[in-house]
């Protein structure tokens, strides 16, 4: 009965360090594809306009502000473009309904421009932003999507996992238990 209720202990033990390792290399995998992974770009070559567009966190949670990043560049040079007049509309749909969020006479004298917004709903996002600027003459639209999807964090995977292994042992114990009684 001991040797049996040791057994089940190291299993328990060798299923919880190879989660642990298992974790501990999906997010260093995460940490190196982080920075690179949401950043979109926006090209306009007539306009000579070029947008890049960010959001963080890189998986936003409903309820939970997101910071929306947009910097305006010259597609040639790279440098900022300054006092452009921006207008952005987010476009949701959840159940059949769509929303239609708008930011307007949004202006930055750097080129960079943060919408903080609490995404109401799970599903696809569509971010329009609209660009205008009289020095140098031009105007653009761009459009970036955003989809929200539910939460499948890796720390909330490992809790499940380690919650399965407790089940397990604990089943493995009363059955040993009860077994040789």
């Amino acid at each position: 009965m001991k040797l049996l209720y040791r057994l089940g202990m190291m299993f328990v033990f060798i299923l919880l360090l190879l989660l642990a390792i298992a974790a501990g290399s999906e997010i260093s995998k995460f940490a190196y594809s982080q920075l690179a992974r949401n950043v979109k770009i926006w090209k306009d070559s007539d306009n000579n306009v070029r947008i890049l567009f960010s959001y963080s966190p890189d998986n936003p949670i409903i309820n939970t502000p997101t910071e929306l990043r947009f910097t305006i560049n010259d597609l040639r040079t790279g440098a900022a473009f300054k006092n452009v007049l921006v207008t952005v509309i987010l476009v949701g749909s959840s159940n059949g309904q769509q929303k239609v969020v708008k930011f307007s006479g949004l202006s930055d004298n750097k080129g960079n421009y943060l919408i903080n917004y609490a995404f109401p709903d799970l599903g696809v996002y569509q971010v329009i932003m609209r660009t205008k600027s009289n020095s140098p003459n031009f105007a653009t639209l761009a459009s970036f999507p955003i989809t929200l999807a539910l939460e499948t964090s890796l720390s909330n995977i490992a809790i499940i996992g380690i919650i399965v292994v407790i089940a397990v042992a604990i089943s493995i114990g009363l059955v040993v238990k009860y077994r040789y009684k």
